[in-house]
């Protein structure tokens, strides 16, 4: 698993999230992935208080599926509350995402995100709590603070991309079809270098070898084995 946001114990209020949209800009590692959580520094006082997470991007408009389910800031507590992706969004790796998150507001209540001292900036939109906006706005900016929240997520990793030339023939079969780029998941996998094509294979090295055990060719599997040296990582 990786995580990208700000996993520091909060410290310092940074705004009182009761129907109001929080967030801070954060980048992820240099693996994609797919989201499993967001976990968020909260100060629930004197009411229970609904709360939501979400990833935007750096246009401020949605990620796909990038929306938490709701969980509950007990009252008259503080500290790491996490909220689990409704669908697992997907995680591009070195890009800039929003860590939105937002609090109902029941009458007598206050529920504040907390955060620590850093050159990082925070935003706020005032909005009612319910449907997420399909567009942060900018209402307040919250300067040299970052808010105590970071997003986990399953690391995709094992890809190598390879540059190769057909090395045997099996009758009219020739594997592979063409030379070119391949990118290859480490396992058992299918890939392909056109639409219509797939192969399966299971790497045996990290670094350089690829032994494929069967082509698909017109809708028929003819098995056959052989191998190629690349390159890549894994």
């Amino acid at each position: 698993m990786a995580i990208f946001g700000n996993t520091a114990n909060g410290v310092n209020q940074i705004a009182n999230l009761e129907n109001v949209v929080c967030y801070c800009g954060f980048t992820t590692g240099s693996s994609p992935g797919t989201g499993i959580s967001i976990t968020a520094w909260i100060d629930s006082d004197a009411k229970d208080h609904a709360v939501k997470a979400a990833l935007y991007k750096s246009d401020r408009t949605p990620v796909t599926n990038g929306t938490t389910n709701a969980g509950t800031a007990a009252k008259n507590t503080e500290g790491w509350i996490t909220l689990n992706f409704t669908v697992a969004p997907s995680i591009t790796a070195n890009t800039f995402y929003y860590i939105a998150i937002w609090a109902d507001a029941p009458a007598g209540g206050a529920a504040y995100i907390d955060g620590t001292t850093t050159a990082n900036s925070c935003y706020t939109d005032n909005e009612t709590y319910g449907t997420w906006p399909a567009t942060l706005a900018i209402d307040s900016t919250i300067a040299n603070n970052s808010q105590s929240i970071y997003c986990t997520y399953t690391e995709i990793k094992g890809r190598m991309t390879t540059f190769i030339t057909p090395i045997f023939q099996l009758g009219n079969i020739r594997w592979p079809l063409n030379s070119g780029q391949y990118n290859i998941e480490s396992g058992m996998r299918a890939f392909s270098n056109n639409p219509t094509t797939w192969r399966w294979g299971t790497i045996v090295s990290s670094s350089s070898y690829f032994y494929p055990s069967g082509i698909k060719n017109g809708g028929t599997w003819i098995w056959v084995s052989g191998s190629y040296m690349g390159s890549g990582y894994g």
